[in-house]
């Protein structure tokens, strides 16, 4: 798993995003607010809360 910083990269899908020491499932907004990316935490509808890094999540798995 490679973990990008926020201020460098975004992206372009749902991802795995750090914040503050916890791990949400989000999507980048697509008018972030003020300066800073924003990240929606897809089960709650909430703004995740300072997000320093993001992470691609896998593949699902092939059906058998």
């Amino acid at each position: 798993m490679t973990w990008f910083a926020v201020d460098e990269r975004t992206p372009s899908r749902p991802v795995l995003v750090y914040a503050g020491g916890d791990y949400y499932l989000a999507v980048l907004v697509e008018e972030p607010v003020g300066s800073e990316p924003a990240f929606l935490d897809v089960h709650s509808a909430d703004l995740v809360p300072w997000p320093s890094h993001w992470a691609e999540l896998p593949e699902p798995p092939s059906p058998a």
